[in-house]
């Protein structure tokens, strides 16, 4: 199984961008994570690199902004590649499901919304056609 669900707020508006005929929107999500730290309870931050497809990404493109709290639930994916003879890899949450939870970080706005990310063609083949495990 590969889900992970998150709640928190949007560090910058979404950024779409053009894939030929596909729109992907990006976006960082900023999750709060406590911890005992010498006995005492802490607040640290956890940034994860959101991507979201077409329909999703266009229309919910007014909504995800700066401060902006959401829900989502996503598929983990690493990608990898290699720069200069180093071998590299990122995280990546590719959002299946948006819930809109409220206003930004200092508005009083109490939008609650839904969406389901459309099953896309690289679910279940990879871009070669091969199956991907």
């Amino acid at each position: 199984m590969n889900k992970a669900h998150l709640i928190g707020r949007l560090t910058r508006d979404i950024e779409l961008k053009q894939a030929g005929q596909t729109t992907v929107g990006n976006a960082t999500l900023a999750v709060d994570t406590r911890r005992k730290v010498n006995g005492q309870w802490t607040k640290e931050a956890n940034f994860f690199d959101l991507v979201f497809w077409d329909k999703t990404a266009e229309g919910l493109a007014q909504y995800l902004t700066k401060g902006k709290q959401i829900g989502v639930t996503a598929e983990i994916r690493q990608d990898r590649w290699e720069k200069d003879g180093q071998k590299r890899s990122t995280i990546r949450f590719h959002v299946q499901d948006v819930d809109l939870l409220g206003g930004s970080s200092g508005g009083s706005e109490n939008l609650s919304s839904h969406v389901s990310q459309p099953k896309g063609p690289f679910d279940t083949v990879s871009a070669g056609g091969d199956i991907p495990f």
